[in-house]
């Protein structure tokens, strides 16, 4: 008589988040063209059309000091993409997601300081390696189309 035993937990890293958000953009979403760790960047995944950044994030105070990050010219990487900031010359992304993973989701003050901070950015979270649940589809952050220099 076999004896059956529940699967232990598969912590979820970082690495493997991007994996599975790469993974879900590119196959289930059909993607065109989908990368990791581009232009800082954790994953980048384009269309053809628009250009979607997700930023994996395990950890809350990891979480905070994104908000903290310098893109340009000294200026803070989240004023560019709410259009507080503006340059020709700084990437900002047509949509822009935070995704967490499922210790992080399940505390609850990941997402609201998300909420509270970013409102037009969207959330989606990790549970396991099949793929990421969305909970909060973003805004368009611009209408600006994709160069053929960043499809290259």
């Amino acid at each position: 008589m076999a004896i059956w035993k529940k699967p232990p937990k598969i912590n979820i890293n970082s690495e493997m988040c991007k994996i599975v958000v790469a993974s879900y953009y590119r196959f289930k979403n059909r993607y065109l063209y989908t990368c990791t760790e581009y232009k800082n960047f954790d994953v980048c995944a384009c269309n053809g059309k628009y250009l979607t950044e997700i930023e994996v994030k395990v950890s809350h105070s990891d979480l905070k000091a994104d908000a903290k990050k310098t893109k340009a010219y000294g200026n803070l990487k989240h004023d560019f993409y709410s259009g507080k900031c503006k340059s020709k010359y700084v990437l900002v992304p047509n949509y822009f997601y935070y995704c967490l993973s499922e210790d992080l989701y399940l505390d609850g003050k990941s997402v609201k300081w998300i909420e509270e901070h970013c409102p037009m950015y969207g959330i989606m979270w990790i549970r396991d390696w099949r793929e990421p649940i969305i909970i909060k589809k973003p805004t368009m952050l611009n209408k600006n189309k994709v160069g053929q220099n960043i499809l290259d």
